[in-house]
């Protein structure tokens, strides 16, 4: 089984990159957009797995949700196979070509230490581990402290489903959004709307204020995310499309995996309101190092 899933979370990590890359690479002018669309429809797939998954287990046990899971596999794999079918004298035309241009290019390695120097990258990099360090340690804290504040199972349920129904919904207009307004503006929105949620959810005790600011923050987590895949898309050198996504992906999983237990220890030396406003702060010096990127992009005499 180990092995089993190894190779599962190694063709999962696979996958997400080059998908991002592809999308990227096909859009002209609605990178965000797409972008957002097809993180929308991961939301989804998120979503209905596990409620898919228990009512088959309840059916047929673990046997028939394992059948279910590699069906859909196998459904994707040739609804891929269909969608990049190609008649066999442009493919050997661009088969061609590819070579010759890999000729050109930079050793493997070479390519990877170009990409891991990059700074923009790096930076969009930075920005989207601040957001998933936020929302990965939100996810594991605030059931806990809205149980504090007594709430029932029940109502946390619903209100981070509805939190997740406004990602998915929002998420495409905030990306086509990013396409005419620019990336770092949406993100510096997001950053703030996030980082004042955080900060107001960790004074206001009520229920009926924590349950519009958990909306408003699902809301200012996509306005981030709708921006930062598109960012590292055209930050992105020639050629390196498909491994900047990559570093992106990782650098961006290595903020959500260090998230609840860095907010964790601060939430059981203090308490979770404690937590919550620290990660108020950690949006708000990204939103603050946006800013200055921004500024640095267009200083304040091109923008009067």
């Amino acid at each position: 089984m180990g092995a089993v899933r190894f190779y599962h979370g190694f063709a999962t990590a696979a996958f997400g990159p080059v998908a991002m890359a592809t999308i990227a690479a096909f859009s002209s002018k609605n990178t965000g957009q797409n972008l957002s669309l097809y993180s929308s429809a991961t939301l989804i797939g998120r979503a209905l797995a596990p409620t898919v998954g228990g009512i088959m287990y309840e059916i047929g046990g673990y046997t028939s949700v394992y059948i279910i899971a590699g069906i859909a596999g196998i459904l994707a794999l040739f609804a891929a196979i269909w969608f990049f079918r190609k008649p066999g004298e442009v493919e050997d035309k661009e088969i061609t070509q590819s070579k010759r241009d890999e000729a050109n290019e930079l050793t493997f390695f070479k390519k990877l230490r170009a990409v891991l120097t990059y700074r923009p990258l790096l930076l969009v990099g930075i920005l989207d581990a601040c957001a998933y360090f936020a929302y990965g340690a939100f996810e594991m804290t605030f059931p806990l402290y809205a149980k504090q504040l007594g709430m029932s199972t029940g109502e946390i349920g619903i209100l981070l489903g509805v939190q997740l129904v406004g990602m998915v919904l929002f998420k495409p207009l905030f990306g086509r959004a990013s396409d005419r307004l620019g990336r770092l503006p949406m993100a510096i929105i997001g950053l703030l709307t996030c980082a004042l949620s955080f900060l107001f959810l960790s004074i206001l005790k009520s229920t009926l204020a924590i349950i519009p600011l958990i909306v408003v923050y699902g809301l200012g987590f996509a306005l981030v995310t709708a921006s930062t895949s598109a960012l590292a898309a055209d930050v992105a050198r020639r050629g390196q499309l498909g491994a900047s996504l990559g570093i992106l992906s990782t650098i961006m999983d290595i903020g959500q995996t260090l998230g609840p237990p860095a907010i964790g220890a601060i939430s059981d030396t203090y308490s979770y309101s404690t937590g919550i406003i620290v990660l108020g702060i950690v949006l708000l010096l990204a939103a603050i190092g946006c800013i200055i990127a921004l500024l640095k992009q267009h200083p304040p005499t091109q923008l009067v």
